[in-house]
């Protein structure tokens, strides 16, 4: 790979967040040191101006985080910025000099934004992006570390454990969650975060236990966690095959491994009454679906509902103009494109549901592409008054299996809204 020195100018060290999308917080002003080198830029011959240089405005985990400031190699990173739309791959710098530089292959690739999968061999340091004409980045401001995650244990047979009462500290350890609210299919994780307290490195047992009746259904273990540091364990909202069709609340459990029962668990509820209790828990809230309109918002009537007006296919949701849609239920982006009537639409197959989810009238055309994977939460596109819309609003449709204009039907997707319009979700109604 052809390459011309990079210079890291007074970055700020930010490392990588444990939640997916979320970039740690932290920053402390560094001085400048030469990096690896990539690709040269420029003018080309004759004079030809160079095409724009790309820049990395942020570094986000999606997939794969550790601990509070870490990834591991497999993990999947989202790169963002300007100038994007040629990147070919990126560059793991490390420290300084070359001798520990990196190149991975870039993927869903956009103009603001490239993801990538952290290679074998990246070691700590910023990013660099490169591909096509252009000259490569700037190193990133936002460093990456690479470190060791929490091993998830297999759990067989019936396995129960006793729910207790959230406790968020003991003599030893101290936990919090970064949101008590997770979504199926989800773009962000529950993430736990446990930090040590004791006086010697700690080796950690994580059980996650349904609330309703007791069953833990996930469980990891930690290499030892050095005094004062934090270790994250993350859970994607999956249960095995379970698709869940309702909320559902689950409690982390987290012992210092000397401490923890029997990695099989208790087989009876009255065994795990004897089992020793958690030193600290914290409940999640796992929820199917996302309401899509993350801002204020008010539900059309009369021809805005469904049924209403020359057959209203949906239902209406007036927010102002630019006010973000996620994905309701995370899926395969079926259709995207623009429409006389629909204006800017996307058309996602929802995750385990066989229902189609449509949105319409978006402000300008709908971030993923046909073909891409998307997450519940994920945004999608903006509010806007495309197509023959009257105000800025969404139009939102659910279909029935096969899907849309495939032999599917539409559903009154009221019902289904006000469920998923709850305290923690994107947002709730006006005057809800």
């Amino acid at each position: 790979m052809k390459k011309s020195v990079l210079r890291h100018e007074r970055t700020r060290t930010i490392t990588i967040g444990l939640a997916a999308l979320c970039a740690s917080a932290g920053a402390a002003a560094g001085a400048g040191s030469a990096h690896g080198q990539v690709k040269a830029g420029g003018a080309g011959a004759g004079g030809a101006t160079a095409a724009p240089a790309p820049a990395i405005s942020a570094v986000a985990c999606r997939s794969g985080c550790v601990a509070l400031d870490a990834v591991e190699p497999g993990a999947t990173l989202r790169v963002k910025g300007t100038n994007l739309g040629a990147v070919e791959e990126v560059v793991f710098l490390g420290g300084p000099g070359e001798a520990d530089d990196v190149a991975a292959r870039a993927t869903r690739v956009r103009g603001t934004s490239v993801d990538v999968v952290v290679p074998l061999g990246a070691a700590d340091g910023p990013l660099a992006v490169q591909g096509g004409d252009a000259p490569a980045s700037a190193p990133s401001r936002d460093q990456v570390r690479i470190g060791a995650a929490a091993e998830e244990e297999a759990v067989t047979g019936p396995s129960t454990a006793r729910v207790v009462a959230d406790t968020a500290a003991s003599a030893t350890l101290e936990a919090r969650v970064t949101s008590r609210t997770v979504y199926y299919a989800g773009a962000t994780p529950a993430t736990l975060r446990v930090r040590v307290k004791a006086p010697a490195p700690t080796a950690l047992s994580v059980a996650l236990v349904r609330v309703s009746d007791g069953a833990i259904v996930r469980r990891w273990s930690t290499p030892p966690v050095a005094p004062g540091a934090e270790q994250a364990v993350l859970w994607n909202g999956r249960v095995g095959r379970q698709v869940p069709s309702r909320r559902e609340r689950f409690q982390f459990q987290v012992w210092t491994a000397a401490a923890a029962p029997a990695a099989a668990g208790a087989p009876t509820a009255s065994a795990a009454q004897a089992a020793p209790a958690p030193e600290v828990a914290e409940t999640v809230e796992l929820r199917p679906y996302a309401f899509p309109i993350d801002g204020p918002h008010r539900y059309g009537e009369g021809a805005a509902r469904f049924g209403g007006g020359r057959g209203h296919e949906g239902q209406d949701v007036f927010a102002e103009c630019g006010t973000p849609i996620v994905a309701a239920r995370g899926g395969a982006v079926q259709f995207k494109g623009t429409h006389a009537r629909a204006g800017n639409y996307l058309v996602i197959d929802g995750d385990g549901t066989g229902r189609d989810f449509a949105y319409m009238h978006l402000q300008a055309p709908a971030l993923p592409d046909k073909g891409d994977r998307v997450e519940t939460g994920e945004v999608i596109g903006y509010v806007g008054d495309t197509g023959a819309a009257s105000g800025c609003h969404l139009h939102f449709e659910i279909w029935s299996a096969p899907g849309w204009y495939e032999g599917g039907r539409p559903i009154d997707p009221l019902p289904s809204l006000k469920s998923w319009d709850l305290p923690g979700s994107a947002s709730r109604a006006r005057g809800a």
